[in-house]
């Protein structure tokens, strides 16, 4: 698989940018990039939004050096080892292991929102590396790195949303796309 050169501008693009908050949808982690805009929804709640989004489906992982911080299947392991919980618990139940590193590492300490938003000056992203299938390595600031690992032969894998262009590239089936769709571009 060659991977096209729209997609490699994408992630280009948000070189120089901020991971600035992590939500959750279900087994989905957006992950926000670039300065935040705080809007209210119709209940009056504050929602966060990023000029771009990296919308992860696939496992992943945040490493530093020979240190892996937190990973997808943390999200499934409470963060208190001891924690009595049922047979159908899940992170959205409670406090998971991974919410728990990511709280640390955002410095956000304000359970009571469900999206996590950065508090320190850290994790600016200083490059990003496309393998041949998928997989995402992006450098974040002050050594880190965000991996990301497709695993499927089917369905979406990533999505790397662009709000400003209105335009989002995604791998799904091994194959990359964008929409909307342009001339050489799938």
């Amino acid at each position: 698989m060659v991977i096209p050169k729209y997609i490699i501008d994408a992630f280009q693009h948000i070189i120089g940018l901020q991971l600035t908050c992590i939500g959750h949808a279900l087994d989905m982690r957006p992950f926000g990039i670039g300065p935040l805009s705080d809007v209210f929804d119709s209940c009056g709640r504050t929602e966060w939004y990023s000029p771009h989004g990296l919308n992860i489906q696939c496992p992943w992982r945040i490493e530093n050096g020979s240190t892996i911080l937190t990973g997808s299947r943390d999200w499934y392991e409470p963060a208190d080892p001891k924690a009595d919980i049922g047979i159908s618990w899940t992170g959205s139940d409670g406090v998971s292991l991974q919410e728990l590193k990511l709280r640390e590492l955002f410095r956000d300490h304000d359970a009571a929102c469900k999206v996590l938003v950065n508090q320190t000056d850290a994790l600016w992203i200083t490059d990003v590396a496309v393998d041949l299938f998928g997989g995402l390595a992006i450098g974040l600031t002050p050594g880190w790195c965000l991996r990301v690992f497709p695993c499927a032969a089917r369905f979406e894998e990533w999505r790397l949303l662009d709000f400003e262009k209105d335009r989002s590239y995604r791998l799904e089936g091994l194959e990359f796309h964008t929409y909307p769709n342009v001339e050489g571009e799938h």
